[in-house]
């Protein structure tokens, strides 16, 4: 099946624009992705979080702007595919149920997922997961080193619960994304970028990527003057706008670097400016 699907595509190209040609014709406008976070802060700490949550301070989102800013998203596009709700952990959120049954009335038709570092799982109380279960809610966890030795048990509970879960490989490592000089080829940044399929709503604004978004954390901890993200209000503007406003590199690309720097994943109560290039 998968050579003839090779074959198919490479005989007949054209196939592969009815897929979407059809959705968009069944649903009028797709946004294929969103994130949302329901808090800023996070229990981890890891150096170098690329949502900066580790220096953003606490923060809670608050679920009627939730359910607001999802109504209006549902208005201008026909289908919402996929929602990740993170952060910052989700879970320190005291309403996260609400949040979750909140999202699935709004979008019942959305894959919804929630991304967790998996460490609070077991202190979460029986309704959580039967919350997941009946809104069928997808429990994402990235899979830290603190975790190593206990998923096995956390994993037993979610099908104890059976709350659907994806697990992440074994994370040994983070890459520095910044380039705080601002020098590179934002195009070319863009063009490589894996984190601009990661649209995120901020508020009333929808970014490209966690770092357009939240970079101004990053700012005011350190003084410094990377190039925030516009974003653009979905209030304001069209489904239309919004999907073509996705497809063009920000200014913020300009301090993101094309050279990757991995270095040790561990967590830090001492975050320093260079933890964001990997040039440590």
């Amino acid at each position: 099946m998968k050579k003839l699907k090779v074959f198919l595509k490479n005989k007949f190209p054209f196939l592969a624009d009815i897929k979407p040609f059809m959705a968009n014709l069944a649903y009028g406008l797709i946004l294929d992705h969103l994130e949302f976070h329901v808090t800023e802060h996070c229990n981890l700490n890891c150096k170098g979080c690329t949502h900066f949550s580790n220096i953003s301070g606490e923060k809670f989102t608050d679920c009627l702007h939730i359910q607001k800013r999802l109504e209006r998203l549902n208005k201008i596009f026909g289908k919402i595919r996929k929602i990740k709700i993170l952060g910052g952990e989700p879970l320190l959120h005291p309403k996260i149920g609400e949040i979750l049954k909140i999202t699935r009335k709004t979008v019942p038709f959305t894959d919804i997922i929630v991304i967790t570092n998996g460490t609070l799982l077991p202190s979460m109380p029986d309704i959580f997961f039967k919350i997941c279960r009946q809104n069928d809610i997808t429990i994402e966890i990235t899979v830290y080193p603190p975790l190593f030795n206990n998923i096995e048990k956390i994993t037993k509970n979610l099908d104890l619960f059976q709350v659907k879960y994806v697990l992440s490989n074994r994370i040994f490592s983070f890459c520095g994304v910044l380039n705080a000089a601002g020098t590179s080829d934002k195009q070319k940044t863009f063009s490589n970028c894996t984190g601009k399929f990661c649209s995120i709503l901020k508020d009333d604004n929808i970014y490209m990527c966690a770092i357009a978004a939240y970079i101004g954390y990053f700012n005011k901890k350190f003084n410094a003057s990377i190039a925030e993200g516009k974003g653009i209000n979905i209030y304001t503007h069209t489904g239309r706008e919004i999907l073509s406003y996705l497809k063009k590199p920000e200014e913020t690309c300009r301090f993101c670097t094309n050279n990757f720097n991995y270095f040790k994943w561990e967590t830090t109560n001492n975050p320093q400016p260079l933890d964001w290039s990997g040039k440590i």
